[in-house]
């Protein structure tokens, strides 16, 4: 019997077994990416005790060095400081040992700059504070607080010889705060330029070495976005068009002749300031941040972007014109790199050397010519947002939620032993003894993003299943003190529910919801189990503090009229 199939009904046919086949790719796709859960590091220890440098009295350790904000060389090359959300600490160049960390209050520092011939280090705060540390001793020698405006800094940027500070008001969107700083015992002169009144500028500021120019950035994604100052005068010098696309990083090079540009497609381009010259040196994807510096003689670029790739461009070709796109010359810095966003950047005095901070933690030293690592450090860790105990192991476990991993630490030295790194997930919460973590998967198209993920085993315990979450919840989690519960908050809601789901140590495949909590009518804004786990006290934007009793989940009692901060 001969079937015959017209030609409509194949075509047909053959649609739907191409949208088979395209689903089937998709899915599997998917499911490696959500089965590619962690990778784990193991980081060198160091020989020396840093850990209890300046410490306050009473304490025994210290858990980390504080997120990298700025990395910059002496002028003799031999040592570099990086700026912490702890203070400043001293490095040695070629080894990347400790050096000091140097006193004076532990400060979020956000920028330093080498004054002179590098014997003094200064350091500038959020608020334009500006600390003086003699660099051989770590002795604090003054702390200047502009007596003029008091500021409120997006960002801010010192020159390469100290002598200028520039910084984006985060108050006036259209102003930038130029503080000039001259022979160390006089106050600084301060000035406030309105650059454009009906532009909002970005938090993206640049600084020329000499401190004569500065470069900002617009938020437009089309027209003139980049604008190039003069910072005595406070005149437009010029404006130049980037690649249609958010400005992410800006650097001048050394001489002053050149602005540098990042933008959110990862295109880096090159601008003449005279001439209005460009180049389109290289081209990328997406990124949503960027990290741009000149090596000193201004023959190379490198960048760093949110992903932690790190990279370096030639800017000239053999004729000594600028590089373009099809011609540039480039390479990816790749040996055991950075886990996470990029955060500094900076070229040693000879240009030998490329010195990169991340959020991951690690500061790394490459050469530049052979493109080899020559030493990382670890333990500048962004911000904690849970800690566990191994009692067995002496051990403490933080969480960083924001960086996507989970860091050990030794609680004896204070050294930092291992790094997990999660890709798609985020962790939400941690169990104090450290067996189990609330994870966020990091496709929104699933029905139940939140599952329970067992530390030790390094792999997907259950899904926590009860909430409706959507795109816009952001809920909170805490577990009680023997890890069985956890509770939720969902922030979704108009009328707030929490939800505690009861897991079990034989694994369940998914966690059963035991109770949905009824009371509040704004948003959870705290939870605590008592030591015992048998309740749950929480307090929330409806200034109401609650208790309620896990087994049979009645509420305990409500107060109402408590203040929110």
């Amino acid at each position: 019997m001969k079937i015959s199939i017209s030609r409509r009904s194949f075509v047909i046919l053959l649609i739907l077994f191409i949208i088979t086949l395209v689903f089937l790719s998709l899915s599997l796709f998917a499911g490696f990416l959500l089965n590619r859960d962690s990778r784990e590091i193991t980081f060198p220890s160091s020989n020396v005790d840093y850990a209890k440098w300046q410490l306050p009295e009473g304490a025994i350790t210290r858990l980390g060095k504080g997120t990298i904000n700025d990395i910059k060389f002496s002028p003799n090359g031999t040592q570099f400081a990086v700026a912490t959300t702890i203070g400043v600490w001293l490095y040695d160049a070629k080894t990347g040992k400790e050096i000091s960390l140097l006193n004076g209050h532990r400060v979020n520092v956000l920028n330093v700059a080498f004054y002179g011939d590098g014997k003094i280090l200064l350091g500038a705060n959020r608020r334009a504070t500006i600390w003086q540390w003699n660099t051989t001793t770590g002795e604090l020698l003054s702390t200047i607080h502009d007596i003029g405006k008091r500021k409120n800094l997006y960002s801010s940027v010192f020159s390469t010889n100290g002598k200028r500070l520039a910084g984006v008001e985060a108050r006036h969107e259209s102003n930038v705060s130029l503080m000039t700083i001259g022979d160390l015992e006089s106050d600084p002169n301060t000035t406030f330029i309105e650059l454009d009144s009906e532009a909002k500028i970005s938090s993206v500021i640049a600084l020329s070495s000499d401190g004569r120019l500065f470069a900002t950035a617009k938020f437009e994604e089309d027209g003139k976005q980049i604008q190039v100052w003069n910072a005595d005068t406070g005149e437009l010098v010029n404006s130049f068009a980037g690649d249609a696309r958010i400005i992410k990083g800006l650097a001048f090079s050394p001489d002053g002749m050149m602005l540098a540009s990042g933008d959110s497609d990862e295109t880096i381009m090159l601008f003449n300031i005279d001439s209005n010259e460009s180049s389109v040196l290289s081209k990328g994807i997406y990124s949503s941040s960027f990290k741009l510096t000149f090596s000193l003689d201004g023959e190379l670029i490198a960048s760093g972007d949110d992903d932690g790739n790190v990279r370096i461009l030639k800017v000239y070709d053999n004729d000594n014109k600028l590089r373009r796109l099809m011609s540039q010359s480039t390479f990816k810095l790749k040996q055991s790199g950075h886990r996470g966003q990029v955060t500094a950047l900076v070229f040693s005095p000879d240009s030998e050397t490329l010195i990169s901070g991340s959020e991951d933690g690690t500061i790394r030293g490459w050469n530049v010519t052979s493109r080899r690592q020559m030493f990382v450090k670890s333990g500048h860790s962004v911000e904690i947002d849970g800690l566990a105990e191994l009692t067995d192991t002496n051990n403490l476990i933080s969480m960083h939620s924001l960086a996507k991993q989970l860091f050990s630490w030794n609680m004896n030295s204070g050294e930092h032993q291992s790094g997990t790194y999660f890709f798609n997930k985020n962790p939400k919460a941690i169990s104090t003894n450290g067996m189990t973590l609330v994870i966020e998967e990091w496709f929104p198209f699933l029905d139940d993003k939140y599952i329970l993920w067992n530390i030790p085993d390094r792999r997907k315990q259950t899904t926590l299943k009860g909430h409706n979450y959507v795109m816009s919840s952001y809920p909170q989690f805490v577990f009680s003190s023997n890890g069985k519960i956890v509770a939720s908050a969902d922030f979704s809601n108009e009328n707030v529910k929490r939800s505690v789901f009861q897991t079990v140590f034989f694994r369940p495949k998914s966690a059963r919801l035991t109770h949905t909590l009824s009371g509040h009518t704004d948003k959870v804004n705290a939870m605590v189990f008592s030591p015992n786990g048998k309740m749950l006290a929480s307090s929330g934007y409806d200034k109401r503090l609650c208790l309620w009793n896990i087994e049979s989940g009645e509420n305990i009692f409500s107060q109402s009229g408590h203040s929110v901060i």
